[in-house]
């Protein structure tokens, strides 16, 4: 099995595009890694590998009309498939950590991310192609995903590897995979 640095070395055979909005939930990409189909969810303002579910709230004035949690759907990956008005958009900040606003909000913090997300499609290193979204930052063609170590053992908090990436005892993985999602129906009222 090749490691997963001559994974990310293959160029000849890596095929990468822009990744466009569909709904989608997440698992980790690590292949014969800890890490590989652990589930990706949001929590805190943040996103988060191994967490079982995502943090979500539903107020009690839509209740039985809250939508069915099932994890966390992503439209595209610049926003969280959410009903509350305003939505709840994702991104990048500046040292790594992939995040998303309160709802109700539009604020990212300064000099963070929007976009630079890629397909990337791994055509000789399985016994079928794999496509796995991967970052990328703007100008540079550098970039990766890495998950860090929380508090909590087996929860693992995605980031991007910007230029100022701090993470600290991280583990690169070769991508987030999408598990497109059919019907249109929210992945929560909020995510919180």
């Amino acid at each position: 099995m090749p490691s997963l640095t001559s994974l990310l070395a293959i160029t000849a055979t890596t095929f990468t595009t822009f990744a466009w909005a569909e709904l989608f939930t997440l698992t980790a990409s690590q292949p014969s890694g800890p890490l590989d189909g652990k589930p990706v969810n949001a929590a805190g303002g943040a996103i988060y590998i191994g967490l079982e579910q995502p943090a979500t709230y539903c107020p009690a004035q839509v209740e039985p009309n809250c939508p069915v949690v099932k994890g966390t759907t992503f439209a595209g990956l610049t926003s969280l498939y959410v009903e509350v008005p305003g939505g709840q958009q994702t991104y990048v900040r500046p040292e790594g950590p992939l995040g998303f606003t309160a709802p109700h909000s539009a604020f990212i913090p300064p000099n963070s991310y929007r976009g630079g997300w890629v397909n990337v499609t791994i055509y000789d290193a399985f016994p079928e192609p794999l496509t796995v979204f991967g970052w990328r930052y703007p100008d540079a063609g550098e970039g990766g995903i890495a998950a860090c170590p929380t508090a909590t053992e087996g929860i693992w908090q995605v980031n991007a590897k910007t230029p100022d990436f701090v993470g600290f005892n991280c583990t690169e993985i070769l991508g987030l995979k999408p598990s497109y999602q059919v019907g249109s129906e929210f992945g929560a009222w909020e995510y919180t």
